[in-house]
């Protein structure tokens, strides 16, 4: 899939073994990996080139500023140069820490996308967006950096648990109600496992053209924040553990559903992947972590709205107006 975004992205089962054939071999790369990856995919690149190679431990808590300095003095001690290039091979973790990391050293170096959990190919692999978290604050430091190519391959889905699969196929959700009611309807009806590769591609094309549109955030790119208010809120207070960025989104999405048989409907398929659709938490310590949203703007935060498939509003809401709307539930 060539894009207007100024990179590729290659959508192919088994795409990992010939990722080589699309980068130049005659520069340096690292790869950076969490030590959950299967050995089998990072002998599959290094097969094709010699690389450097960096592990980090697994999970959203290692998103640090810790690892991010990691990256910079690996790159530091193995003179990267401003030709070289990172590799993220991984899920949205390793994308963001690995995004931000080359954002930054030496005022930019290119990096890849590799992505290999269902969110990451999805969504977070996509559109340039680069973070890492601080004082439980979620993707609170970051930058706005495209990758020099995406590769998305289908087939490294197959070695997730069903949790984490499932987790990552709420991006898809979301897409799916802000612009598509035929994808919805695939959620809806379809078995998921099954069109995989559909709701990947389509995920991908709805939000490649929003990008295109707006990189920074400033106008039509806040549509793509339907959920993350208070997803993002939840995933701060349980720490990343309890509750995954999906399945805290999936529920963040629901309180700004305005139609009820829409609403009925997304709670039936986040039951279809067995995601959580309440949860208990202290509004009072919700509210605190939004206070703290990136996306606030003069004491008020942007909201988006769907009001029926496809159709949605972005409102501005005071925080009083946010706890009410926690207070009234789902």
């Amino acid at each position: 899939m060539t894009t207007d975004l100024g990179y590729e992205i290659i959508i192919k089962n088994g795409i990992l073994s010939e990722v080589f054939n699309y980068l130049d071999t005659q520069r340096q790369y690292l790869i950076v990996k969490d030590d959950g990856i299967p050995n089998i995919y990072l002998d599959t690149l290094l097969k094709q080139k010699k690389c450097f190679v960096l592990t980090l431990e697994q999970g959203e808590k290692n998103k640090s500023f810790e690892n991010y300095l990691k990256i910079q003095d690996f790159l530091l001690k193995h003179e990267f140069k401003r030709s070289d290039a990172l590799i993220a091979l991984g899920g949205g973790v390793i994308g963001d820490i690995v995004g931000f990391a080359a954002s930054t050293f030496k005022r930019g170096i290119s990096y890849i996308q590799i992505p290999t959990s269902t969110m990451a190919q999805i969504d977070s692999s996509i559109g340039g967006k680069t973070a890492i978290n601080f004082q439980n604050f979620k993707n609170i430091i970051g930058t706005f950096y495209q990758p020099e190519k995406v590769f998305i391959d289908p087939s490294l889905l197959k070695t997730l648990s069903k949790k984490n699969f499932n987790n990552g196929l709420i991006e898809g959700l979301k897409m799916a109600l802000l612009f598509d009611e035929k994808l919805f309807n695939i959620f809806l009806n379809d078995n998921i496992n099954k069109n995989i590769n559909t709701i990947i591609t389509r995920s991908v094309e709805l939000k490649k053209e929003i990008i295109i549109k707006d990189f920074k955030e400033k106008n039509i790119r806040k549509v793509l924040n339907f959920g993350h208010t208070i997803g993002h809120a939840l995933e701060s207070y349980y720490h990343n553990e309890k509750c995954l960025h999906g399945e805290c989104v999936g529920q963040g999405m629901l309180y700004f559903i305005k139609d009820k048989d829409v609403k009925e409907k997304v709670k039936f398929i986040l039951k279809k992947l067995d995601i959580q659709i309440k949860l208990d938490y202290k509004i009072d310590e919700i509210l605190n972590f939004i206070k703290n949203d990136k996306k606030k703007d003069n004491d008020f935060f942007d909201v988006i709205v769907l009001n029926k498939i496809a159709n949605y509003s972005i409102n501005k809401l005071s925080i009083n107006e946010i706890k009410e709307i926690l207070e009234r539930g789902i």
